[in-house]
């Protein structure tokens, strides 16, 4: 076996070992990505982890220094790491660091703060409320029930109409507009 191969397979090991300590795993992770051009998803694969795993991983590199000491030394937990990864801001991470520090913050709370203090947010399963607008203006102009739910990479609206005439009139209406 070659020697980069045995270099690999060693790293793909360590990453898998649960006494590796978080930075190190971030930092082969890294190396892997970079230098075996691998991809997060093929990486992902051949550890048996999400692609997301990996991401949160790669986010520890981006935290302050002074942070990334808190941890080795056992101040903060990986997961405090995590929940700091998420700020956009050096700055604003250490002072909710501090805060974490200052206040002995659980895991949680951590989260907390980071989720008050982040400017962006990816809403999860969360329909924008101007799409949510249109349901309800839909629902108003035809007198149905308009239910909007977001699933994986879809938008579904679901219309539901009064079973009978009246229903199947607002139903022909409705599929009249559309089709013009």
């Amino acid at each position: 076996m070659s020697e980069t191969r045995e270099s690999f397979n060693h790293a793909l090991k360590l990453i898998q070992d649960a006494t590796t300590n978080p930075l190190r795993r971030a930092y082969l992770l890294q190396k892997l990505i970079r230098e075996e051009k691998v991809s997060k998803k093929e990486l992902a694969r051949l550890i048996n982890k999400s692609p997301s795993y990996i991401s949160n991983y790669l986010r520890l590199l981006t935290l302050p220094e002074v942070i990334k000491d808190a941890l080795l030394s056992g101040m903060i937990t990986e997961g405090h790491c995590r929940a700091l990864s998420f700020m956009e801001e050096q700055q604003e991470a250490l002072r909710i660091f501090e805060d974490v520090v200052r206040h002995n913050y659980s895991v949680r709370e951590t989260e907390r703060e980071v989720g008050k203090a982040r400017k962006y947010k990816r809403e999860y399963g969360r329909v924008a409320e101007n799409i949510r607008g249109m349901a309800t203006g839909i629902a108003g102009k035809y007198n149905i029930s308009v239910k909007v739910q977001r699933k994986r990479r879809h938008i579904f609206f679901t219309l539901a109409f009064p079973l009978g005439v009246v229903g199947f009139r607002q139903l022909k209406k409705m599929a009249d507009r559309l089709l013009d």
